[in-house]
């Protein structure tokens, strides 16, 4: 009786019921396409706005079944409408981020398919398609909540409440109609079925895509939501692994400091030694030779520490803490210990170096000594590396550009180092100038090397204000020129002031590229040149005779031809130490001056203050300025300690000898206040207490009192940024590295005792 008044006041047919709820789910179909516009990135938006869609087109498909074409009228209502669950679970399976079960689906809907066509064209029958229809309709329900409650219940948590209540409504009116389906069978379609369970169906469909709009729209604001929470773990984790690596890199970069401060030390502390034991005897009077064979040691040694100084400036620059030191410079000099220092080993490959300095236009300049020194030591030292034979070239020049602020002339200075070795391939040339490269796996396993070279004085270069290139590179040979702005100091050329202007020279030589060189070189200087040629002919008037015996072919006509020559002409000699020794007794003969390839324009300036008899003016002597200082010398290094010692006794100061921070603390406690030195010279690096220790106590000590102003100079062999802040920050006054250069340690002790003296008046 119920159910007869419910029907009984439905006023609407379920064709008419069927077209308004398809209208209103197509019209709620655009909220979910608006929502897929939205969030497009949000790939099951996609899938959710075009489900409603299909169940729009699948109500009106049955609102007008009857008018559809026999063949498609009961098949293509049900086709929409399972397919719009379908596009749900699809939806739900991107939006859980799972791998869709694509074959699954497939073979589900297939299957639908098949069973309903067997209902509709083999056994035509409305209740078991209604039956069909609502059991895999309760069965996609049931699978969308599955994935939804497996894979997205943490994730989806507010939106599954309400798509399974959907689901829940959907699937209970949809299996109370399958059971009640079998009590009509007059009914043949659904358009035909006006009872209240057919239309209240109807209405659960239209009210469970309501249902599924809002829940697909809270979804989606979960999936961001989990999106972000995502996103903020990993920066977060982000963040801590960029911190750990920082403290990694910060603790990589320590170590590294760490190694090269203690490689730095250790390697400085021997070559301390061995330069400074060089210096000395250099001060000493030495035979000729002898004065040749310490010089050619002292180059040497000082290239050793270029290889040194090459690593620490490579830390340096990787950190931007490299600086450039301008300083007056004699350019002769500069380049004569860059080639001198290469002597031997061009001796020994027989190769000929051809140092042209006739374009300089100044001499003297402002520059850093010893960058310009490491730029030219890394060119030459690959030239000589990379060739096996021939000629190498190193040639400057110079011009000016514009006027300082001081008036000096700000000048360019470029160099040339040419080269006629292995050369360098066109697809290599990007390696250059990279660091710990070569151009060649195969040339760093025969040549060697670190790769440095070229990538320091690329950055050097251009700290200078200037640049370098590789000009040409043929096979053989390569061409490296470099630039950068020095300040040209006020004076002439040294050399024309000490050639006399009507100098004859006469170059006798089977090397042409060399007699030019040397012309042009002495003709820059003023002199007149003549190039003569074996056999001699004719009249010869000259001063000076330059004589190349580097050939050994010729050096027996050369030597007889010099029988033929008047004995009071001076001779200058260009040979190796093999030809010297072979030659002694003939050079003695003749008074034959010697002079060791590679020839430079200081070798010609000497020529002149040795041979025209122009000597250079002598330096006055006078009292050292350092006579009488006591000094307390802290080192623990013996031979350090003989080198520091006679460099000090040199300059005439008493020196007290500590052998370790804690001795010279004892020594200063033990001293009357009137006996105390004037100055400390301080090791940093010793046994029992470092020289970063003594200085602490000995300006914190009660003791030590009358020593609180005692200046404290650091002697350190660690040339690494940030030592000098070091030692100043412990309490120490001044600060030389090791190799100690004796200017730099007298002027340092002098500007010590200058400042005491004045803080005294005070």
């Amino acid at each position: 009786m119920t159910w007869l008044l419910i029907e009984s006041s439905v006023q609407l047919s379920t064709p008419s019921l069927l077209l308004m709820a398809g209208a209103g789910v197509v019209a709620s179909a655009l909220a979910l396409v608006f929502l897929w516009l939205a969030n497009r990135d949000v790939k099951a938006t996609l899938y959710w706005a075009l489900s409603p869609i299909c169940l729009g087109l699948s109500m009106i498909l049955f609102g007008v079944q009857n008018e559809l074409p026999l063949s498609v009228r009961y098949l293509l209502p049900n086709l929409f409408g399972q397919a719009a669950l379908i596009l749900v679970l699809i939806g739900c399976y991107h939006a859980c981020e799972r791998a869709l079960p694509l074959r699954q689906i497939v073979c589900y809907y297939g299957a639908f398919l098949l069973i309903h066509c067997i209902f509709t064209y083999v056994v035509s029958n409305y209740a078991s398609r209604l039956i069909l229809g609502m059991i895999t309709l309760t069965i996609t329900s049931g699978w969308i909540w599955t994935c939804l409650y497996r894979f997205g219940r943490p994730r989806y948590s507010v939106s599954l409440v309400l798509i399974s209540l959907s689901l829940g409504f959907l699937s209970f009116f949809a299996l109370g109609k399958a059971f009640d389906v079998l009590s009509d069978p007059a009914v043949s379609s659904l358009q035909q079925d006006h009872t209240l369970k057919a239309q209240l169906f109807v209405v659960s469909l239209f009210m469970s895509q309501l249902v599924f709009n809002f829940a697909f729209a809270i979804m989606t604001g979960e999936y961001r939501n989990a999106k972000n929470r995502e996103i903020q773990q990993q920066l977060i984790e982000s963040n801590q692994a960029l911190q750990q690596e920082k403290q990694r890199a910060e603790q990589h970069s320590k170590m590294k400091s760490e190694f090269l401060a203690n490689m730095s030390h250790e390697i400085r502390t021997p070559i301390n030694g061995v330069i400074g034991c060089l210096n000395l005897l250099l001060s000493h009077d030495l035979a000729a030779q002898q004065k040749q064979y310490a010089k050619l040691a002292d180059a040497s040694a000082h290239s050793l520490l270029g290889v040194i100084n090459d690593i620490l400036d490579f830390s340096k620059i990787e950190s931007g803490k490299l600086e450039i030191s301008p300083d007056s410079v004699d350019l002769y000099e500069l380049v004569d210990s860059v080639a001198k220092s290469f002597a031997i080993t061009l001796d020994q490959k027989q190769l000929t170096l051809l140092v042209d300095c006739h374009a300089l236009k100044h001499r003297f300049v402002r520059l850093d000594p010893i960058r310009t020194r490491q730029i030219l030591t890394n060119l030459l030292s690959n030239a000589v590396k990379f060739t096996d034979s021939g000629t190498l070239q190193l040639n400057l020049a110079c011009e000016e550009v514009a006027v300082s602020a001081s008036r000096e002339a700000i000048t360019t200075l470029q160099c040339d180092v040419i080269d006629s070795g292995i050369g360098i391939q066109p697809e290599a040339r990007h390696k250059l100038f990279s660091s710990f490269s070569q151009c060649d796996a195969s040339t760093t396993r025969k040549y060697g090397g670190t790769g440095l070279g070229l990538a320091i004085a690329k950055q050097l270069c251009k700290l200078m204000h200037g640049d370098i290139e590789l000009v040409d590179s043929t096979e053989p040979g390569a061409h490296f020129r470099f630039h950068f702005q020095v300040e040209a100091q006020k004076g002439g050329l040294w050399g024309r002031d000490i050639a006399p202007s009507d100098a004859r020279i006469a170059v006798l030589s089977q090397h042409p590229r060399l007699t030019q060189v040397l012309c042009q070189q002495l003709e820059a200087l003023g002199c007149q040149t003549q190039v003569l040629m074996l056999p001699l002919a004719g009249e010869i008037s000259h001063d000076v005779l330059i004589l190349d015996m580097t050939e050994p072919a010729y050096q027996e006509k050369q030597l007889e031809a010099l029988r033929a020559l008047s004995g009071s002409r001076k001779i200058l000699a260009i040979c190796n130490m093999q030809c010297e020794i072979q030659r002694e007794t003939v050079f003695a003969q003749h008074q034959i001056t010697v002079v060791y390839p590679p020839v430079t324009a200081k070798d010609l300036v000497q020529m002149f203050s040795e041979q025209c008899g122009s000597k250079l003016p002598e330096p006055v002597t006078t009292e050292s300025p350092l006579r009488g200082v006591r000094v307390l010398l802290a080192e623990d290094n013996p031979i350090n300690q003989v080198v520091a010692s006679k460099m000090l006794a040199a300059w005439e100061v008493e020196v007290q000898l500590a052998e370790s921070g804690k001795q010279a603390v004892d020594m200063l406690k033990a001293m009357p206040e009137h006996a105390l030195p004037d100055l400390v010279l301080m090791d940093c690096q010793m046994p029992v207490m470092d020289g970063y220790e003594a200085t602490r106590h000995i300006r914190s000590s009660p003791e030590l009192e009358a020593c609180r102003d005692l200046p404290i100079i650091a002697l350190t062999a660690n040339a690494m940024q940030g030592e000098r802040t070091t030692c100043l920050a412990c309490g120490m006054s001044g600060y030389v590295s090791k190799p100690i250069q004796a200017d730099v340690l007298q002027a340092e002790m002098l500007k010590m005792l200058v400042d005491k003296a004045a803080g005294q008046t005070q």
